[in-house]
C-alpha cells in the first residue's frame, strides 16, 4: 500500500489509519453499549408488566393494548396503568376523550374493550374513604342533579345514571313531568352536575349533552376529566320558611322555630328566645313537611340576636345517609323551580315571612 503522503512510511501510515479510525468510532461504542443495555432493561420490564397484567387477570391483547399506550404517554413505569387510578384515568381516560371527539361510532369497540379493562383492574367504582378522582367511576343507579346553564330554556332535572362506559354517561329522568320538558334538552349544550357517591360526601363537575334520547327519556352526557368536592359549607342552601318544633336533648323542652333557610349541612333559624352554642337539639319526630327532618339532631353553631329574635345556624349531627339524601334531593326539587310546581325557587319576601313568622319581625332600621 502506497503511503498517504509522501513523507509518511508504511508503519507511520498505518498507524496513522488505526487512529483515525479509532476516533471517528469512539462515540459509537458507548451509544451501542447504551442501546443494548436500554432493550434489556425494556425486555425486563416488558416481562414483569405482562406477568402482573396476568395476575390481574388480563389477557395478552389487553396487556400489549395497556403497554402501547404507555409508550405512547411515556410512561417509564407502565406498571402504574394496573395500581394507580390517577395514571389509568390520565392515559386511558385521556385517550377515551379524544376518540369520542373524532368518530364515537368508529369506535365502538375499543370503548367497550376500554370498559372491560377498567372493570377487571377495579377502577370502575369509588373506593370507600377516597375521594372521587373521575364521572367514570359513576355506579348504575347514582342519582344525579342536572342544572342546565343559564342560557338555556331547562331548568334543570333529577336523573338516575343506567349506563356508563368509557364514551359517556347515560342518565334518565325521574321525575314523570320532566319527561315533558325533553325537548328543552339540546345536544351541545352545557349543563352542571351535582351527584353524592356516600354520605357526607357530595361533588359537582360540568359537562355537556353529546345525545338527547327520546325513546329512553334520557340525556347522554360526556365524561368530565375531573370532579371537585363539594365542602359542607358550600351545599346549595335554600331560601325558605316554615316552622319546626325542636326538642332539647337534655330536657326534652319544646322550642318552635321557623326555618329561614336550608341546606345539606344544617339550618337557619328563627328563635324567640336564644340557644347556647354547642347545645344539641332535636326535631320533633312527628314533624310532617316539606323536608325529611324529623328526628335529624342538629347542634347550634352560632346565635345572633335580630331584634326581638334570635337568629340560629345549626349544623346536622350524624345524619343517616338516607335522611340527608332525602333532604338533598328536596333541595334540588326547589332547585328546579318548574313552572306550576309548589317548589318554586324563590326566597319568600319580607311579608310572607312576617305574615308566617308566630313573632312580630321588627322593622330593618333607617
Amino acid at each position: 500500500m502506497a503511503p498517504p503522503l509522501p513523507l509518511l512510511n508504511q508503519e507511520t501510515a498505518d498507524l496513522l489509519l488505526v487512529a483515525l479510525l479509532f476516533l471517528l468510532l469512539s462515540p459509537v461504542f458507548p451509544l451501542a453499549l447504551y442501546c443494548t443495555g436500554k432493550c434489556r432493561r425494556n425486555s425486563e420490564l416488558r416481562k414483569r408488566f405482562y406477568e402482573a397484567a396476568w395476575e390481574r387477570g388480563l389477557t395478552s391483547s389487553q396487556g400489549r393494548l395497556l403497554l402501547r399506550l404507555a409508550r405512547r404517554n411515556g410512561l417509564d413505569h407502565p406498571g402504574l396503568l394496573l395500581s394507580s387510578l390517577e395514571v389509568f384515568d390520565r392515559c386511558i381516560g385521556g385517550w377515551a376523550a379524544r376518540l369520542v371527539k373524532r368518530d364515537p361510532a368508529a369506535n365502538a369497540e375499543i370503548f367497550k374493550e376500554l370498559s372491560r379493562l377498567r372493570t377487571a383492574l377495579g377502577f370502575d367504582e369509588p373506593v370507600p374513604g377516597r375521594p372521587a378522582r373521575t364521572t367514570r367511576q359513576l355506579r348504575c343507579g347514582q342519582h344525579l342533579a342536572i342544572r342546565a346553564d343559564k342560557a338555556a330554556p331547562a331548568p334543570g332535572a333529577t336523573c338516575v345514571v343506567v349506563a356508563r362506559d368509557e364514551r359517556a354517561i347515560v342518565a334518565a329522568f325521574l321525575d314523570r313531568e320532566e319527561h315533558r320538558g325533553l325537548k328543552a334538552w339540546k345536544p351541545g349544550g352545557k349543563v352542571a352536575v351535582q351527584f353524592q357517591p356516600e354520605k357526607g360526601k357530595e361533588y359537582r363537575f360540568c359537562t355537556e349533552i353529546l345525545e338527547v334520547v327520546s325513546r329512553t327519556r334520557s340525556l347522554v352526557l360526556r365524561h368530565s376529566e375531573s370532579v371537585a368536592r363539594i365542602q359542607a359549607r358550600e351545599f346549595f342552601r335554600w331560601d325558605t320558611s316554615f316552622a319546626v318544633v325542636f326538642l332539647a336533648r337534655q330536657d326534652s323542652q319544646k322550642l318552635e322555630v321557623r326555618v329561614t333557610d336550608i341546606s345539606g349541612g344544617g339550618l337557619g333559624v328563627l328563635s324567640a328566645g336564644p340557644v347556647l352554642p354547642g347545645e344539641l337539639v332535636s326535631v320533633d319526630p312527628a314533624y310532617k313537611g316539606p323536608f325529611p327532618l324529623a328526628g335529624a339532631v342538629c347542634e347550634v353553631v352560632a346565635v345572633n340576636q335580630k331584634g326581638q329574635l334570635w337568629s340560629l345556624h345549626l349544623k346536622f349531627v350524624d345524619l343517616p345517609g338516607k335522611q340527608e339524601s332525602g333532604i338533598i334531593r328536596t333541595i334540588y326539587q326547589h332547585q328546579r323551580g318548574m313552572k306550576g310546581s309548589d317548589l318554586v325557587a324563590q326566597r319568600p319576601s319580607r311579608k310572607q315571612r312576617q305574615a308566617a313568622s308566630p313573632w312580630p319581625v321588627r322593622a330593618a332600621a333607617g
